[in-house]
């Protein structure tokens, strides 16, 4: 028959760790003290006390110590009898050492059980009584001497439980402790597997809105310049076809600026050096060149943004204005960035007259990604009708200061 007497537990394996080594101590402990009060006990009762240490040693050495470790109650239990057995052998004499068996036998009781308080209280009730029969049996007592030693005894008693009971309580007090330590760094390791999870997808849409707006837009111009250099070329106007390879030149300068911009991390190339109105009339100038339609643009002076809000603002502009050449057909658009009420608040916005937002087509991932950006520091976007009640007009309203 094998039971485990006590769940496998790195609290009480290192417990029992430091017990063994305990018990070695004490046992060469006794054992040096038996040998120096020699002259006052005798050699009888010291080669008494000594053949008791080394028959406890002896048997929880070969019995307790590999039972514990199998987890066989039965053979843990053989061990605790012959305990007694020893403990009371050696109290029959009138040497110290008895004594000092059942003090490490009362805790070799309590670990061994595995860690149960009602085998503890049980094994130490059996010794504490068998220990009483043996002083009676050596000493016969008066009625007097035997109410007093039973209430020593039951002194002892109890306080050899209470004892007990409080390392049994601190040992699970410290499993208990070890086991929500290891539930709180597992906990912390998912949280972690999942904020770096999410920095990794917030990362990439990052860089995806990125793309978008810079080199996805700028393509999409090299691409509109080169088609209508062929059909200018086509038609033998050679003129058209100089100053659209002009645009095309520094549409691709712009491209390659903004995509070592984007490796290395750093503010978008119009705004390197220049101011948020600055880019935007810059943008609004190289559109108007790109395809031949009349902006107005009309910006508020003294407006101040964060850097993280003109990027908003840029990228806002640029997707705008990219929707209006790719499905507008637009003949008149108009960009302002002004201060609205309530005050603290800036609004961009984009109107054009071409043909609007048609409900049967879904929003691509440039108005997602706008949609996004402008979200992030605590803006609105929406979306009305354009000039004259035709187009559409792209409203951006942000809270300055607080991105």
């Amino acid at each position: 028959m094998r039971s485990s007497p006590h769940p496998d537990s790195a609290v009480r394996a290192m417990v029992f760790r430091w017990f063994n080594i305990g018990i070695l101590c004490f046992l060469a402990a006794f054992a040096a003290y038996t040998l120096a009060a020699v002259g006052y006990f005798g050699w009888p009762e010291t080669v008494r006390t000594l053949c008791g240490y080394a028959g406890f040693a002896v048997a929880y050495l070969t019995i307790g110590l590999p039972a514990y470790r199998a987890g066989n109650r039965l053979l843990v239990d053989l061990f605790l009898g012959v305990t007694i057995v020893i403990i009371l052998a050696t109290s029959l004499g009138d040497h110290l050492g008895g004594v000092l068996l059942q003090v490490l036998g009362i805790v070799c009781g309590w670990v061994l059980s595995g860690w149960s308080r009602r085998r503890g209280v049980v094994y130490t009730a059996v010794l504490f009584l068998a220990a009483i029969l043996v002083i009676w049996f050596r000493d016969p007592p008066t009625w007097g001497q035997v109410v007093l030693q039973l209430t020593w005894l039951t002194a002892l008693f109890g306080l050899s439980v209470a004892v007990g009971s409080a390392v049994i309580v601190m040992v699970r007090f410290a499993e208990r402790y070890v086991l929500l330590s290891e539930e709180l760094r597992a906990a912390q390791q998912r949280v972690a597997e999942q904020e770096r999870a999410a920095g990794v997808a917030l990362e990439r849409e990052r860089v995806a809105r990125e793309v978008h707006d810079t080199l996805a837009q700028g393509f999409s111009v090299c691409q509109l310049m080169s088609r209508r250099a062929q059909d200018a070329l086509h038609r033998g106007d050679l003129p058209a076809v100089g100053e659209l390879l002009g645009h095309l030149e520094v549409s691709t300068t712009d491209n390659l600026s903004e995509a070592r911009a984007l490796v290395r991390g750093l503010t978008p190339a119009p705004l390197q050096g220049a101011t948020l109105s600055e880019a935007l009339r810059q943008l609004v100038e190289r559109w108007e060149q790109e395809m031949g339609v009349a902006v107005t643009l009309r910006i508020d002076e003294g407006l101040t943004l964060t850097p993280a809000e003109d990027v908003v603002v840029l990228r806002a502009a640029q997707e705008s204005l990219t929707n209006v050449r790719r499905h507008a057909a637009a003949t008149r658009v108009r960009v302002e960035l002004r201060e609205c009420a309530p005050a603290g608040q800036v609004a961009l916005s984009v109107a054009d007259d071409g043909t609007g937002m048609s409900a049967d087509i879904p929003a691509g991932y440039g108005i997602a990604g706008m949609h996004t950006r402008v979200q992030m520091v605590g803006g609105t976007v929406a979306h009305t009708a354009g000039l004259d009640g035709r187009g559409t007009t792209v409203t951006v309203t942000l809270p300055k200061g607080r991105a």
